[in-house]
């Protein structure tokens, strides 16, 4: 279980250097040459060699949180 009350507990180092997030998560998909894909009719087209997922800041900055390659 995490050590919520001890400040120097692994669950609370890595919640302090986390992101901040709050709204909405994007995802973008790539293939392997970088080009950007799209979603077909709600389904992952062939030819994906990246995603990134990501939020957004107040400024419009992004943030990638996780990739999958």
């Amino acid at each position: 279980m995490a050590d919520v009350n001890n400040p120097s507990s692994v669950y609370n180092r890595a919640h302090s250097s986390a992101t901040p997030q709050s709204g909405p998560i994007y995802q973008d998909l790539y293939n392997a040459s970088g080009q950007k894909l799209q979603m077909q009719n709600g389904q992952y087209p062939a030819g994906i060699s990246r995603v990134e997922w990501y939020v957004m800041d107040n400024s419009g900055n992004k943030t990638v949180i996780q990739t999958l390659q």
